[in-house]
């Protein structure tokens, strides 16, 4: 017991007990915080891609596609409109959006980029206004396309500047969701 090796190792596994408790015991207590926050910030996101939104029911989510959810908006019996996430992928990797489409007109009523690794400052500009902004609405009735050039036709989408694939990645994913919807629920 005198030996200086074990009192260190004895020391130093005591000393590694004690720390991960605490790291497990700060992960439970802000665990339900973060749950809260993140059902909050999805709730909220909801919001800024559909109108009135109600009670949510959950919708079946096609095998293989890049569709992760889909949402419908029941107001008063009648559905008022989707709510889809999908998950492109960008430059950086997959880019987690929502695309809020209204029913029965068949519009875009917005489209909320929920997390991203684009390029920062080029690419990741697909989060701002400007962008995002030139989604509502637009008809689901033929796909959306990207131009580089200022958008001068009622399905464009004018790309951001040096993020050509970004963009390209977003439009594709609200264009995965209008498909679906066009196919699903756009003549009920």
């Amino acid at each position: 017991m005198n030996n200086p090796l074990f009192k260190s190792i004895f020391a130093l596994t005591f000393i590694g007990a004690i720390a991960a408790g605490l790291i497990t015991y700060t992960h439970s207590l802000t665990d339900k915080i973060i749950a809260v926050n993140n059902a909050n910030s999805i709730r909220s996101a909801y919001q800024q891609v559909l109108s009135q939104v109600a009670y949510l029911e959950t919708m079946p989510v096609p095998e293989d596609s890049i569709i992760t959810d889909i949402k419908a908006n029941p107001v008063n019996h009648v559905i008022t409109g989707y709510i889809y996430t999908v998950a492109p992928v960008g430059y950086g990797g997959k880019i987690l959006l929502m695309v809020g489409i209204n029913h029965p007109d068949s519009t875009i009523n917005g489209v909320k980029i929920i997390s991203q690794q684009e390029t920062p400052g080029l690419g990741s500009k697909c989060t701002e206004p400007d962008f995002l902004s030139q989604f509502a609405g637009k008809s689901v009735r033929n796909p959306l396309l990207v131009t580089k050039n200022k958008a001068t036709l009622p399905d464009e989408i004018s790309a951001i500047t040096a993020s050509t694939i970004t963009s390209r990645a977003v439009v594709q994913g609200v264009n995965v969701a209008r498909n679906h919807y066009l196919k699903h629920y756009a003549n009920k």
